[in-house]
């Protein structure tokens, strides 16, 4: 099905994006912002984070605020920044998080906004635009608020189907480019994911010298078909495979995951 040479690449990466999703990731960034200092604010900072063992809410908080500081820094600077050398300042008092996530992510978006998105700037992905902080941020940030609800308890909000499968997109063009991936390998089993309220789809294929995935659709030996948003969750491990169709042999998609989620 994929031919030698894709087992060798994770993906060909697509990055000139959805033109009519640019303007959206500001306002989505904002809106996932607000959410996640509103959960952030009404539960105890050291509630666990089922999804982030190693975290409690507070410090899912805390991480969140330093990403979008450091994004900050590194689209004004258009370069690569140490994030060890940003200046201190993450509150102490869990009281003082809602407010500082705010103001980070405010921060951002004036310095994104201040010059256009496809403007050169340095990024850990394959799109070296400006353009790739406000895509990864305004995703980013939604994993994390899904994070805190359920930590908090409460069922977590999808984002908008053509967000989501943005998401997902952006999750396999940067899969390069993530050091633990590059060891993902298998004997050929394939995976297809089929957005059912959006255009999306993926056909992943997992080979002894390496993994591929291509927008298309295919057979597969196991397929996941649903909602955009509840196929990135299950993708990044955040919620299983109950809102999807799941057809064939689940346990190929749930050892992908194993590996994949991040």
């Amino acid at each position: 099905m994929f031919p030698g040479p894709r087992a060798r690449t994770a993906y060909a990466a697509r990055v000139s994006g959805d033109p009519d999703l640019d303007e959206r990731y500001l306002p989505a960034l904002r809106v996932e912002t607000a959410r996640l200092a509103e959960v952030v604010g009404g539960a105890a900072p050291e509630l666990r984070v089922p999804s982030c063992p190693d975290w409690d809410l507070g410090t899912l908080a805390r991480h969140v605020g330093r990403v979008h500081r450091w994004a900050t820094a590194v689209v004004r600077s258009g370069a690569p920044v140490d994030p060890s050398t940003l200046p201190p300042g993450t509150p102490d008092d869990p009281a003082a998080l809602p407010a500082w996530l705010r103001e980070g992510a405010a921060a951002f978006e004036a310095t994104v906004s201040a010059g256009p998105l496809d403007r050169s700037c340095w990024a850990w992905g394959p799109d070296q635009r400006a353009r790739f902080w406000a895509r990864r941020m305004a995703h980013e940030t939604f994993v994390h608020r899904v994070d805190a609800e359920l930590a908090a308890g409460v069922d977590p909000e999808p984002t908008e189907p053509a967000l989501a499968a943005d998401a997902i997109a952006e999750l396999f063009e940067n899969a390069p480019a993530v050091p633990w991936l590059a060891g993902l390998r298998g004997a050929g089993a394939t995976i297809h994911l089929h957005a059912t309220d959006t255009p999306g789809e993926w056909l992943v294929w997992l080979g002894p010298d390496g993994w591929s995935v291509r927008a298309e659709h295919a057979k597969a030996d196991v397929a996941l078909r649903g909602p955009a948003a509840a196929l990135l969750l299950a993708l990044l491990g955040r919620r299983g495979t109950g809102d999807l169709e799941v057809l064939g042999d689940a346990a190929v998609f749930a050892r992908f995951v194993d590996r994949f989620a991040f």
